[in-house]
């Protein structure tokens, strides 16, 4: 008997969800077949019938375009993904959830510079959901003060709700509610850390729908030669024999070309209501892309001057594989260590995601001189049910990362010795949220001693602590002192973000003793921070071993003067 359209798609994409990560000569075969089969169903189906395997095989078909036998199944997986877009036009359309998909509502909650961004971008295509909008309250507080003085009581009157007050404020002009509160905002508030609070405050809901420039079914980074997957998917990788092969020199970016992966790499998260401030702050100048192995892309985000972190540097990551963007996520670097953080799209989990987070640290450890990796507890399950469900902290396992813990070092010996002695043995919740107390660390090289991680929580806190003692409450002048004293004793102007870190060179004890190459060379390490790349910043703090340790022992004196007075300790804080 003749199956239905809608039975014979489902079954078609049950068969090619069976051999999704299969690439044996039978697998590759099948896959092909099935495919053409699909585009012929596809294309005579009714709508609705498109519509039911659409969520299942749009993820089949992103995986495969970056898992491709060779470059013809490549050309049949777009054709098929093309018709599968089209057909179910209708139920994309109605979709109630934000899949990312071309022609689908998305729907979240930004940054106040990605909604400016998305806005001069997209234009009338994004405004406020206002159906998502459940408590206003906050929004109506702005409004008061983005009104004019005369219409304060009118923007405070109960009998109008938020959309009413802008329809009248707008008086028919050309827009959206979002642009208005958007010019609104940065005219009134025009102090940029200020600007960005009110805005995450309001939690405001925007949407658009997606189309072929901002789909995750769409986005693709720059052309490069493509990678067949024509042997098993690797399971497995060996960061430290990655790390130490020599990486190659980034490839040279255009102005343009430089602009257009940033906004590849924006959207692409924003697809899946996601940011990060080195992608959403990208500073085009201070960027590099990868083309690496295995079809693996790695591109990297440094901030613009004014919003890197006032310390360590912040440098965020999309990677793609064979140009399609498959996981996010960045590395906080501080002299020799290095805070990584990894988040591979759900997509493409089941592939080569430990090569891809091996290719990962190798670009990190050689662009930063890393020297030690540590992750955050956020990353494999405390306060991350998720991370606990996927079973994260063994990812990071099986890569070599291990707590300095050894409480949780005996814990996670004895489970890892019961799973294997059984493949059916699974890890209980419980004993993963034990394990996600404390921090992950991995050595860059066995060979040499192990990085001293200065506790930056410590040290920003001594820093305060002595600026206080000082300067009173006057902190901005204690850092223009500081910074008028540095250049008087090394002749090095800090400015911008560096003139801020000042007084981290004047707190140190017997600094005025120094050689005066030594101060010299600290403060042009600390000016540095304002330069135009901050891998510069990184390198030159790491070159200053004296400065490392000097700033070390004020830390850890800070910790055990908190410990004493019983204000808690410094330490690494939790990255989400």
């Amino acid at each position: 008997m003749n199956q239905t359209p809608a039975a014979s798609l489902l079954l078609l994409t049950d068969k090619l969800g069976a051999i999704r990560t299969r690439f044996d000569a039978d697998a590759r075969r099948s896959r092909r077949s099935l495919l053409i089969t699909a585009l012929r169903e596809i294309r005579t189906a009714p709508p609705s019938h498109v519509g039911d395997v659409l969520p299942a095989l749009h993820e089949l078909l992103l995986f495969a375009l970056a898992h491709p036998d060779d470059a013809n199944l490549a050309r049949l997986v777009a054709r098929v993904l093309e018709a599968l877009l089209v057909a179910a036009r209708s139920a994309i359309a109605e979709s109630p959830a934000d899949p990312g998909w071309r022609g689908v509502m998305n729907r979240g909650e930004f940054s106040l510079d990605l909604c400016e961004w998305l806005d001069k971008r997209l234009g009338t295509r994004i405004d406020v959901d206002w159906p998502r909008l459940t408590d206003s309250s906050a929004l109506e507080q702005l409004l008061t003060l983005l009104a004019p003085q005369a219409g304060v009581d009118g923007a405070m009157d109960d009998s109008l709700d938020c959309p009413a007050w802008l329809r009248i404020v707008r008086a028919g002009r050309a827009g959206s509610d979002l642009r208005w509160i958007l010019r609104r905002l940065r005219r009134c508030v025009p102090t940029i850390a200020a600007a960005d609070r009110l805005f995450e405050g309001l939690a405001l809901p925007v949407c658009w729908r997606l189309d072929r420039r901002d789909s995750r079914s769409d986005l693709r980074f720059p052309a490069r030669p493509l990678f067949p997957q024509q042997e098993p998917i690797l399971r497995q990788a060996d960061p430290q024999a990655w790390m130490k092969k020599p990486l190659p020199r980034p490839q040279a970016l255009s102005r343009s070309a430089a602009r257009e992966l940033i906004t590849v790499a924006r959207l692409s998260l924003a697809a899946r209501q996601r940011e990060t401030d080195p992608v959403t702050y990208a500073d085009e100048r201070d960027m590099a892309l990868f083309r690496l192995e295995r079809g693996v892309d790695v591109a990297l985000f440094g901030m613009t001057p004014a919003r890197r972190l006032p310390i360590e540097t912040y440098v965020g990551f999309v990677a793609a594989r064979n140009r399609v963007p498959c996981a996010y996520g960045g590395g906080w670097a501080f002299l020799n260590r290095c805070e990584i953080g990894v988040n591979v799209f759900d997509t493409f989990r089941g592939g080569e995601s430990a090569l891809l987070f091996s290719q990962i640290l190798r670009v990190y450890r050689q662009q930063f001189d890393v020297r030690r990796f540590e992750v955050d507890p956020y990353q494999f399950g405390r306060d991350n049910e998720e991370a606990i469900a996927s079973g994260a902290y063994w990812f990071y396992y099986r890569l070599g990362f291990r707590s300095a813990d050894a409480a949780a070092m005996r814990l996670a010996e004895r489970e890892a010795a019961r799973l294997a002695e059984s493949r059916e043995a699974r890890t209980a919740a419980t004993v993963l949220r034990r394990l996600a107390r404390v921090p992950l660390a991995m050595d860059c090289d066995e060979t040499k001693a192990a990085a001293e991680s200065v506790p930056l929580a410590a040290l920003s806190l001594a820093a305060t602590r002595w600026l206080a003692h000082r300067y009173g409450d006057d902190f901005e002048d204690g850092a223009a002192d500081c910074a008028e004293r540095v250049r008087r004793m090394t002749g090095v102007r800090l400015t911008g973000p560096a003139a801020g870190l000042a007084p981290l060179l004047m707190m140190i004890p017997g600094f005025a003793r120094w050689t005066p190459s030594a101060r010299r060379s600290a403060a042009a390490a600390i000016r540095a921070k304002a330069g135009r790349s901050e891998r510069v910043y990184v390198r030159k703090l790491q070159s200053h071993r004296r400065l490392g340790a000097a700033w070390a022992r004020l830390a850890r004196q800070e910790q055990r003067r908190a410990e004493k007075e019983g204000e808690g300790g410094g330490g690494i804080r939790t990255r989400e």
